[in-house]
């Protein structure tokens, strides 16, 4: 006699294994989905912080391109008065310092280069970040343009015609150091110089206007 079978049974054992596994996939799809976000606020974290350390770099560096302006401005003043070509030698020496910051952007390139940014779902937060991030390549722009001038123009012309060793040797009544101190090269150069300070002061305070209403939001 063949032994009956309890369906009823066997359907109700199977549905809880269906439902325990059902359950331990949402489980653990619930983890992956926690673990992901952990892993996207703590990428964010380190763009906020480097964004902070990015603005106090930026402060810093507006700074001293508002005092190598006035520099440039000394200068020209000097080279169109055509009296003191020491004080000429003086404030272009000053110009030598030519310091561009550079932005930093090593958090946001771990979240794209690992390819977490993936896991990053809100539109907003992505668009935001991505377009903080590009706005920061017209900073690289402008220190190259600088560092071209300062490259084959103005410090060429410091090294060849300016005595940077002796330092009383400059003679106002010389026509070679006239020559040399008051040109219109040199002049031109100067300017030139002042126009790149301006352009990259300018931009170096949008980016920071960028960075702070980044932080604020």
């Amino acid at each position: 006699m063949k032994k009956k079978i309890d369906w009823l049974n066997h359907s109700l054992e199977f549905f809880v294994v269906l439902i325990g596994i059902l359950i331990a996939f949402q489980l653990n799809k619930c983890s992956d989905n926690q673990a992901r976000e952990s892993l996207i606020e703590n990428h964010l974290s380190q763009i906020r912080y480097e964004c902070q350390e990015n603005a106090e770099k930026l402060d810093l560096s507006i700074e001293q391109i508002t005092v190598q302006i006035q520099n440039c401005d000394s200068l020209l003043s000097e080279i169109s008065n055509g009296q003191r070509p020491k004080k000429i030698r003086d404030l272009a020496t000053k110009l030598l310092d030519l310091r561009n910051m550079d932005i930093s952007t090593n958090a946001y390139n771990v979240l794209v280069q690992s390819g977490d940014i993936r896991f990053l779902n809100n539109y907003n937060k992505k668009r935001k970040v991505i377009s903080l991030y590009e706005d920061f390549k017209s900073v690289a722009q402008i220190n190259t343009s600088n560092q071209n001038l300062y490259d084959n123009h103005f410090y060429p012309y410091i090294k060849t015609n300016f005595d940077l060793v002796n330092w009383n040797k400059v003679n106002a009544d010389s026509e070679n150091d006239k020559k040399l101190y008051y040109s219109r090269e040199f002049a031109n150069t100067v300017s030139t110089y002042r126009f790149l300070l301006v352009s990259k002061k300018r931009i170096y305070l949008n980016q920071k206007t960028v960075i702070d209403k980044y932080l604020s939001e």
